[in-house]
C-alpha cells in the first residue's frame, strides 16, 4: 500500500513537490520553468561547465502508464532532441516496473543515460520519506498520508468529529498554499492564540481547518465550538492537549446587531479564556472572524483592547492571493473537477480564464461554483461564458438558480426559518418553527403539503445550503446566509409570513435587525404595519423559557429554542423606540415573569434586572397597573439579590449608569450596605468556593480592578486568593510540545499572461 496519496496533487502541486525534493536531494540549484508546448523543461539544473540536466515532470496517474509513454514519444521526444541537454530525468506519479523503466528509456536514447535516470512512484515516495522537512511543507501531502490520516481518523472517531475532519479532507485537493498559514502558524507557537480575519469567502475557516488537522497529528484534542465559549470552558482539561476552533467567534455583525455581545459580557468571557490558554503550555486557540467586524469589535470593547488581542491576529486578506495564488486556485478547482471535458475547453477558449483571474469579485466561492458540474450542466455549454461573466459581476446570485429551480417551497422555507432561528438550531427545534411556517403558507397560499416536507426538504439542502454538525443545523458558508437574507428582504412578503407563524422572540429580533444592514425605513415601516400581529405573537412567545430540556435514551438533554430574557429586553427597547405596540403593559408583565424565573440562571443578574428597568423607564408614559406592578416586583428583586452579588456582577453593577438607576429605585443606602457586606464577607465566601484555577485567577482580576476603581478595601481578600492560588500552582507540571515548521512555497513576483496560459494547458494531463 502506497504511503501518500499523489492523486490529491494537481499537475502543478506534483511538479513544485519534485522541485523541493530534488533540490533537498542533489544539493543543486534548480530553475522552475512554466511547461510549454514547445520547451519541454519543466525543472533544470546547470552545471559549472555550462551542460545542463533537464526534469520533466509528468503527474500521469489518472491517465496511467500507457497515455505516458505515448506522449513522452509523440510529444517530448522531439523537444528533448532540439533541446540537447547532457542528461534527461523522467518524473512521474505513475507506478513504474523495470520493464517499463526500460522502454520509456529505450524511447528517449540517448538522453536518458540509464534506468536510474528515471523516477516512479515508489521512488519518489521513498525520497519523500527521506525528506521530512519537504514533507511538512507539501502539507496536502502530508495530511493524506497513510500514518498521519490514520492518527486524524481515530481522532475523528475518538472526538465525535467525523463529518468536521471528512468535509476538511475533502477541501484538500484545491487548496493553494500561502505564507498566511505559515504566519498563522507562527502566531499560534509564540501565543497560542491566532485570530484568523479577512472578507467572506477569503479563506479563513479553510486556514483554520488545516491548522487544526496539523494540530491533531500533533496529539492535540480537537474542540469545535458551535455557539459560545461556554463550550470551550466546559470541556477544558487542565492537563491534555487540546486544540480549540471557535468560528465566526464575533457573529456577523458585532456593533449592530450584536451588542448583547457585550451586555453578556461575552466579550469578558472569550479574552478571559484568550489570556487562561495563553498562559497554557498545551492549548492552543484559533478564532475567525469577518475583518470589519474584528476592526469594530476592538474599537468597541475595552476587554479585547486590554488584552492586545490586535498583536495576535493573521489577517487574511485577497491581497494574499496575486496573480499566481488566484491561477492556481482557479486550476486546482478545474484539474480535481467533474466539470466536462468541453466545459473546460470553453473556459479555455480566447484565454477566457483571464477574465476570471483578473475580475476584481475574484472569490474563492465563485470559484468552486465554476468547478460543480451540476451548476455547468444547468446552465448549459452555449451560455457558460456569458453566465460566468454575470457571475463574476454580480456575485450574490451564485445561489440564485438552484434557490429558484433545484429545490422546492418546503426547503425554501426551511432555509427562510434557520436564518431567523439566529441561523443555528437544533434538528427538533427547527422542524418546530419551519412546521408553523408551512403550514401558514398552506393555509394562506393553498400550498402543497406532505407529512414528509421537512425530511424531504432538509436532504434537498444538506451540502449545498446546509450542514448538520452533532448538535444544530447551520448554513453551510456565510455567503448562503447572506443571500438568504437578501431574499427575505428583497420579498417582505416572507417577513410578514413568518411575524404571524413564528413560535420564538428571536425570530422576531432577527427580523427587527435587518433594519440595520438594509433599507432601515422600510423594515420598520413593515412592523408597524404589522404591529398587532408583532404585539400577538409577543403576547404568545416572550414567555417562553429559552431553553429546552429532555428525556432521551436516559440521558437529560438541552437545547436553546429562543432568546433569554437579557436578549428580549435588547430587543423590545429597540422596538418600542420605533413601533407603538398593541397590549404593550400585558407584553411587559410577561416579560418581567421570564425576568424573575431566570434570575437564578444568570450570571450578572443585576445587570438584566436594572436594564429591565430601564425598559420600563421608556414606556413609562403608559399608564397601567400592570407597568406599576411590574416595576415594583423587578425592584424588590434586585433588593433581594444585591446580597448575593459576586465580583462579576458588581463590576457592572457599580458603573455609573447602572448604578443611578438602582439608587433611583432602592436607594443609596441599600446599596452601599450590600457593598460592605459584600467587603466584609461575600469575597471570602467566594474565595472559599473557588476550587478551578482558572476561576480563581479571573476572580483576582474581578478584585483588583474593583480595588483600583472604588478602593472598597479588598486587599486582605486579594492576599488571601493569592496565597491560595500559589498552592494551585505549586503542583502543576508543564507539558514539553513540539511545533511544526512552515516555509513558503515559491511564487513569482510578476506572472505574466504566457505564464498562465501554459499552466492552464496542464488540465489536460
Amino acid at each position: 500500500m502506497s504511503d501518500y496519496n499523489l492523486s490529491k496533487l494537481s499537475s502543478l502541486d506534483f511538479e513544485e513537490l519534485i522541485l523541493d525534493l530534488l533540490k533537498a536531494e542533489w544539493s543543486v540549484r534548480i530553475e522552475s520553468f512554466t511547461s510549454g508546448k514547445d520547451k519541454g523543461i519543466d525543472l533544470r539544473h546547470t552545471s559549472l561547465k555550462g551542460g545542463s540536466v533537464i526534469v520533466q515532470c509528468k503527474h500521469y496517474e489518472r491517465s496511467g502508464y500507457k497515455r505516458l509513454l505515448n506522449n513522452l514519444i509523440e510529444n517530448e521526444y522531439k523537444k528533448i532532441k532540439a533541446l540537447n541537454p547532457e542528461q534527461y530525468i523522467v518524473v512521474t506519479s505513475v507506478p513504474l516496473t523495470p520493464h517499463k523503466k526500460d522502454e520509456i528509456k529505450e524511447s528517449l536514447e540517448p538522453y536518458v543515460q540509464s534506468p536510474q535516470d528515471i523516477y516512479g512512484r515508489d521512488e519518489i515516495e521513498a525520497l519523500i520519506r527521506q525528506n521530512p522537512d519537504v514533507e511538512k511543507k507539501h502539507y496536502k501531502l502530508w495530511l493524506t498520508s497513510t500514518a498521519v490520516l490514520e492518527n486524524i481518523v481515530h481522532a475523528a472517531e475518538s472526538f465525535n468529529i467525523s463529518s468536521e475532519i471528512e468535509r476538511i479532507q475533502e477541501k484538500l485537493p484545491v487548496l493553494v498554499q500561502t505564507d498566511a498559514y505559515g504566519r498563522a502558524l507562527t502566531k499560534l507557537e509564540e501565543n497560542n492564540v491566532v485570530v484568523v480575519t479577512g472578507a467572506p469567502g477569503i479563506g479563513k475557516s479553510t486556514l483554520a481547518d488545516m491548522l487544526i488537522l496539523s494540530h491533531i497529528q500533533m496529539n492535540y484534542e480537537p474542540i469545535i465550538v458551535e455557539s459560545d465559549i461556554k463550550e470551550a470552558k466546559n470541556m477544558y482539561k487542565k492537563d491534555k492537549r487540546q486544540v480549540i476552533y471557535f468560528d465566526d467567534f464575533l457573529g456577523r455583525t458585532f456593533l449592530g446587531e450584536r451588542k448583547e455581545y457585550l451586555g453578556k459580557n461575552e466579550d469578558q468571557s472569550v479574552s478571559r479564556f484568550i489570556d487562561i490558554v495563553q498562559r497554557s503550555s498545551n492549548k492552543r486557540f484559533i478564532l475567525t472572524s469577518r475583518e470589519h467586524i474584528f476592526r469594530d469589535a476592538l474599537g468597541i470593547s475595552d476587554r479585547f483592547a486590554h488584552i492586545n488581542l490586535s498583536k495576535r491576529k493573521c489577517v487574511i486578506t485577497l491581497d494574499d492571493y496575486d496573480r499566481w495564488h488566484k491561477g492556481k486556485m482557479l486550476f486546482n478547482h478545474l484539474y480535481f473537477s467533474s466539470v466536462p471535458p468541453q466545459f473546460l475547453e470553453e473556459i479555455m477558449r480566447d484565454n477566457f480564464f483571464l477574465e476570471i483571474i483578473d475580475h476584481p469579485n475574484f472569490n474563492p466561492r465563485v470559484i468552486e461554483w465554476l468547478s460543480n458540474y451540476e451548476e455547468a450542466h444547468a446552465v448549459g455549454l452555449k451560455n457558460y461564458q456569458s453566465h460566468i461573466k454575470n457571475l463574476m459581476d454580480y456575485p450574490e446570485r451564485i445561489w440564485n438558480h438552484a434557490f429558484d429551480h433545484q429545490i422546492d417551497d418546503a426547503s425554501r422555507n426551511i432555509l427562510f426559518t434557520l436564518y431567523t432561528l439566529d441561523s443555528t438550531a437544533s434538528l427538533e427545534h427547527l422542524e418546530h418553527a419551519f412546521i408553523s411556517l408551512h403550514k401558514y403558507c398552506r393555509e394562506q397560499y393553498n400550498c402543497s403539503w406532505r407529512k414528509n416536507d421537512f425530511s424531504s426538504g432538509i436532504k434537498k439542502i444538506e451540502g449545498s445550503f446546509t450542514k448538520t454538525g452533532k448538535k444544530e443545523v447551520s448554513f453551510i458558508n456565510p455567503s448562503v446566509e447572506d443571500f438568504i437574507e437578501y431574499r427575505l428582504v428583497e420579498n417582505t412578503g416572507n417577513i410578514d409570513d413568518i411575524i404571524k407563524s413564528c413560535v420564538a422572540t428571536k425570530q422576531l429580533r432577527v427580523l427587527w435587525n435587518l433594519r440595520k444592514k438594509y433599507n432601515g425605513a422600510r423594515i420598520v415601516e413593515k412592523f408597524r404595519e404589522k404591529k398587532s400581529d408583532v404585539s400577538k405573537k409577543l403576547v404568545e412567545v416572550i414567555n417562553e423559557s429559552p431553553i429546552k430540556i429532555e428525556q432521551k435514551d436516559g440521558s437529560v438533554l438541552s437545547s436553546v429554542v429562543d432568546d433569554d430574557a437579557e436578549d428580549k429586553i435588547g430587543f423590545l427597547k429597540g422596538l418600542t423606540r420605533e413601533v407603538s405596540l398593541n397590549n404593550i403593559d400585558k407584553i411587559v408583565e410577561l416579560l418581567v415573569e421570564r425576568v424573575l424565573k431566570e434570575i437564578n440562571y444568570w450570571t450578572h443578574f443585576q445587570y438584566v434586572l436594572v436594564d429591565c428597568t430601564s425598559l420600563m423607564d421608556e414606556i413609562g408614559y403608559i399608564e397601567s397597573d400592570r407597568i406599576v406592578d411590574a416595576k415594583e416586583r423587578i425592584t424588590s428583586a434586585i433588593e433581594d439579590n444585591l446580597n448575593e452579588t459576586s465580583a462579576g456582577d458588581w463590576e457592572i453593577v457599580l458603573e455609573g449608569d447602572y448604578m443611578n438607576v438602582i439608587e433611583r429605585y432602592i436607594g443609596e443606602e441599600v446599596v452601599y450596605s450590600a457593598v460592605e457586606h459584600y467587603v466584609r464577607e461575600g469575597a471570602v465566601e467566594e474565595i472559599r468556593l473557588c476550587d478551578d484555577e482558572n476561576a480563581l485567577v479571573e476572580l483576582g482580576e474581578q478584585l483588583d480592578r474593583l480595588e483600583k476603581r472604588y478602593g472598597l478595601g479588598l486587599t486582605e481578600s486579594i492576599e488571601t486568593l493569592n496565597e491560595k492560588l500559589a498552592e494551585m500552582e505549586s503542583g502543576e507540571q508543564e507539558l514539553n510540545e513540539g511545533g511544526l515548521r512552515s516555509r513558503q512555497l515559491r511564487e513569482p513576483e510578476k506572472v505574466s499572461d504566457e505564464e498562465l496560459v501554459e499552466l492552464f494547458r496542464g488540465l489536460w494531463e
